[in-house]
């Protein structure tokens, strides 16, 4: 290189560039000192480029201007800059990637917040103590109580006697992770109570320490209450059916019995178990034109919905005949169609016998007034004749 041009040691498509600053160097009239590096690219003699730093200074010598040069090789620190910025740019990108999770967790925890607040179940979460540590307003609705006056507060003071030792039982079974749905009654601010479902999930901590519970709390009291009614009305209508005098047949819409009471079994001598599965037709007899009184009413029931005071026989187990009355209504859903059909059948046998004596007593007090009217038809024409004789005489 010695006494060779130094732009041959710059790449071909940046010795314009060098050349412009020997040149304006040149042109300037002071003799500046070493000027500070800069950043450039060199070529080496197998013809690869490499980043360098220079620096430039010019002097006079006997009226000849000298230039000199100091370059250094920053291969390696141009390696460190650009892993420094592609390190820059990751924690760039990762610190806008956990910025936005940031974000998207706040808006999902107020979501999740605004979600639990509303919810018409109440949350509750419990310590390793059993005292509130955060409650939902729907908890405070059913207690009747502030946030304020249950948050750090046991369980205990809020429930009925019953209801803390069953608390006691589920606080032992979360600590051994069951979560079994339970039934708890609170005794709220104004000393009333309330029934709740409680659906509980234990809290552990990595150690599996047990660090309290989760819960959500529903009002049952209303549906324990209606059940309670319903139950006690079932109870009512079943002891009616059960004790009644009056037969009952429950039928399918096609007069299949699917349920009959004791009086029935005492009236027919079948077995419930026996007659379940039978059509109703088969207890009216094939004699007498008791089957086609059957089937008339089962026209009329169909056609009106309702037959009343139907009077037939039914044929008994042993072949015996029994005079009945039958009331018989359908069953109907919420939409008015047919499901079923219920009757009351009433053994008329004594009103039958009543019938007939007060029918001959009927017929015997129309024989005495015949009878007595005869005789005073006699009695009028005995009289005549006696008085005639009396004349003749």
């Amino acid at each position: 290189v010695y006494k060779r041009q130094v732009l041959m040691l710059v790449p071909e498509e940046d010795r314009q560039v060098h050349e412009g600053q020997l040149t304006t160097m040149a042109l300037s009239n002071d003799m500046p000192g070493m000027q500070a590096p800069t950043d450039g690219r060199g070529l080496r003699k197998d013809g690869t480029v490499f980043p360098l730093s220079f620096s430039i200074t010019r002097w006079g010598i006997s009226g000849t201007t000298m230039y000199g040069f100091i370059v250094r090789d920053i291969t390696t620190r141009k390696k460190y800059e650009a892993e420094q910025r592609a390190l820059n740019e990751q924690l760039r990108d990762r610190n806008e990637q956990l910025q936005e999770s940031q974000r998207a967790l706040e808006q999902s925890e107020q979501q999740f917040r605004t979600l639990v607040e509303t919810m018409n179940e109440g949350v509750a979460v419990t310590d390793g103590q059993g005292c509130f540590s955060y409650i939902n307003e729907r908890v405070c609705e059913i207690l009747g109580y502030s946030r304020e006056e249950l948050l750090g507060q046991t369980l205990e003071p809020f429930l009925t006697e019953q209801s803390r030792e069953v608390l006691r039982e589920q606080i032992e079974q979360r600590r051994q992770g069951s979560h079994q749905a339970y039934e708890m009654t609170w005794v709220r601010s104004d000393n009333t109570q309330v029934i709740t479902s409680i659906s509980p999930r234990p809290i552990f901590d990595e150690q599996r320490q047990f660090q309290g519970s989760f819960a959500v709390i529903a009002d049952i009291t209303t549906q324990k209450r209606l059940r309670q009614q319903q139950r006690e009305s079932r109870e009512f209508l079943e002891n009616i059916f059960r004790t009644t005098n009056d037969g009952i047949v429950v039928s399918k819409t096609d007069g299949t019995i699917i349920m009959v009471n004791a009086t029935v079994e005492k009236l027919l001598g079948y077995d419930e178990g026996e007659m379940n599965g039978m059509s109703a037709l088969n207890f009216f007899s094939q004699e007498g034109g008791f089957r086609q009184r059957g089937l008339e009413m089962a026209a009329l029931l169909r056609r009106e919905g309702s037959a009343q005071n139907w009077e037939t026989e039914w044929c008994r187990k042993d072949g015996s005949h029994v005079p009945v009355e039958i009331n018989v209504t359908f069953l109907r859903d919420r939409d008015g169609n047919p499901t079923g059909a219920v009757a009351a059948v009433r053994d008329i046998s004594e009103r039958r016998v009543i019938e007939q004596q007060l029918l001959q007593a009927e017929k015997l007090k129309s024989l005495g007034e015949m009878a007595s009217g005869v005789a005073h038809d006699f009695n009028n024409m005995l009289t005549a004749i006696l008085g005639r004789a009396q004349l003749a005489k």
